[in-house]
């Protein structure tokens, strides 16, 4: 009989326990504290925008894009001390992305309103310059990404003529349209692109007549997905360093955009599973794109900097919004 008593005994507190366990979610990653410091270099020299750089290796090999002359690639081998232009185009540059794997540096090109777009590739190794098929497009296209997607090589254009944007991939020896979406062009942009497995990423803002409209899409190689209904009153940065989008590696997508209402840049967060937007505080800074961070220590998250002051930024993980890593000039 006592047995039995002790042993209901131990099953009723296996219950009461059970009862009043709550899961622990995981917790977020531990914030590591580094620090910048100042390497006492005044570079002669500066990208367009934060995007059109990128760095091949850790010793201080950067190529960038001229603010002076957009048709001048420029590299650095020496963390910006001293530059050298690689290459010499006709046409000024609008977007790389860096092969890391293969070692090779794509860029797209174009003059607008004067010319079609052009496609070429750098070999990193040997600096050598390659167009890669013919020209598309004609002087009404405007060039806006490239981007590896799916083993594909593929490229954003936005024909302002029949207010399109379009995606073509490469198929040598051609140029394949595979995509095309309609839109008013009243006035409109769209950001530099990110991929999440097979899809790229990016948003729209344009005049919708009445009110600007701001919007996320997704290309999947043959179609264009419209994901949320239209945001108003939103409008593209007035810096292209702000064309960019970060994404926290699980679901959510950070990005900028105007608020016209009183006309100041606000960070605003995606989330794709629950396909939501919301609106945080005002932040005046460029987001480094998800393809220029390698995620792996120090930078498992993309970084923010500010444009008005020296402050470095983080975003944060599953959650949405960022957190202030160092002020530079403290």
């Amino acid at each position: 009989m006592e047995l039995k008593i002790n042993r209901c005994y131990y099953i009723l507190i296996i219950i009461i326990i059970g009862i009043f366990i709550v899961p622990i979610s995981p917790e977020e990653p531990k914030m590591q504290h580094r620090r910048y410091k100042d390497i006492s270099i005044t570079s002669a020299k500066k990208p367009q925008n934060t995007h059109l750089w990128v760095e091949t290796n850790s010793a201080g090999t950067i190529y960038a894009v001229d603010s002076a002359d957009n048709t001048n690639l420029l590299k650095t081998t020496d963390k910006c001390d001293n530059w050298s232009i690689i290459a010499n185009r006709g046409k000024d540059i609008r977007a790389l992305w860096h092969d890391n794997s293969n070692g090779i540096i794509y860029a797209i090109e174009d003059n607008r309103g004067a010319d079609d777009i052009t496609i070429w590739k750098i070999t990193i190794s040997t600096d050598t310059v390659v167009a890669i098929g013919p020209d598309v497009g004609d002087s009404l296209y405007e060039a806006t990404d490239i981007f590896i997607r799916d083993g594909n090589l593929e490229i954003a254009t936005l024909d302002t003529d029949n207010d399109k944007i379009e995606m073509y991939r490469w198929e040598d020896p051609n140029w394949t349209l595979k995509a095309s979406l309609t839109q008013a062009n009243v006035d409109i942009r769209f950001s530099y692109g990110i991929i999440i497995g097979t899809d790229y990423w990016f948003w729209m803002a344009r005049d919708g007549g009445v009110a600007w409209l701001g919007r996320l899409f997704k290309f999947t190689g043959a179609t264009f997905f419209t994901s949320l209904d239209p945001i108003a009153d939103v409008k593209y940065p007035a810096s292209f360093s702000q064309y960019g989008i970060a994404y926290d590696g699980s679901d959510v997508l950070q990005f900028l955009w105007e608020d016209t209402d009183d006309n100041k840049d606000y960070l605003f967060s995606y989330s794709i599973t629950g396909d939501s937007v919301t609106q945080r505080a005002e932040f005046n800074i460029a987001l480094q794109l998800d393809r220029n961070n390698r995620a792996t220590a120090p930078n498992e998250l993309e970084k923010g900097f500010g444009l008005t002051n020296e402050i470095v930024y983080e975003i944060k993980a599953r959650r949405g919004g960022i957190v202030q890593l160092q002020d530079l000039s403290a």
